[in-house]
């Protein structure tokens, strides 16, 4: 049985789901890199004569997003 500490303030009991174990991981940059990553990539292509991306990636997002299978009526 988990006993709360009010001496030390851990973030898990702060927490009403397991996003605690990558709480660290969401403070990265992570969404600005790929924006610059995207913009050298289209100047690239425009430079070479192929189609820009506009890809659309929310690092914040944490929805679980499965895979459609098919024949499963998900698709």
């Amino acid at each position: 049985m988990h006993v709360l500490d009010d001496v030390k303030d851990h973030l898990p009991d702060r927490t009403v789901d397991m996003s605690y174990l990558f709480y660290r991981e969401m403070l990265l940059p992570l969404g600005d890199w790929v924006q610059k990553v995207e913009a050298v990539r289209n100047t690239f292509a425009q430079e070479n004569g192929l189609p820009a991306r506009h890809d659309h990636f929310d690092w914040m997002d944490t929805k679980t997003v499965l895979p459609a299978r098919a024949g499963s009526g998900l698709d």
